[in-house]
């Protein structure tokens, strides 16, 4: 797969907005959710960007998200971004999916799981995300 410098800053922003506070494997985990969903395609997009940009996928960048100003004010050399982007280079080079395929997760501390996960057990909970695959 071809990946431009552009879509890895998009990911890497991505991963910042949505795990940032997460240890490693949960940056990970996020970053082969986007790559899960590039390999998927269609619906989700035939692209890195694409997939990221997707309209209300990832909430960082949802249009009055309180991340979404700082992804695109934070500095190159902020420590969080540049582990963020390593996971992404990690994912991007064939890194073990920790998800086992997962396309979808959601903040464990949400008040109220998505529609999308009502009634489904998570896969697997990686820090404070839980993570699903095959939801249809």
């Amino acid at each position: 797969m071809n990946v431009r410098f552009d879509d890895l800053s998009v990911m890497a922003r991505t991963v910042f907005g949505e795990a940032r506070g997460e240890p490693h494997e949960g940056r990970l985990a996020v970053a082969h959710v986007i790559m899960n969903r590039v390999r998927a395609g269609g619906w989700w997009g035939d692209s890195v960007s694409e997939v990221c940009l997707k309209r209300f996928q990832f909430s960082c960048w949802n249009p009055g998200d309180p991340n979404r100003p700082r992804l695109f004010q934070i500095e190159l050399e902020d420590r969080d971004l540049l582990g963020c982007t390593r996971a992404c280079i990690e994912a991007l080079s064939g890194a073990p999916d920790p998800t086992g395929g997962a396309t979808h997760y959601h903040a464990t501390t949400m008040p109220a799981q998505p529609r999308w996960a009502r009634g489904r057990s998570p896969d697997l909970v990686i820090g404070r995300h839980a993570f699903y695959r095959n939801v249809g």
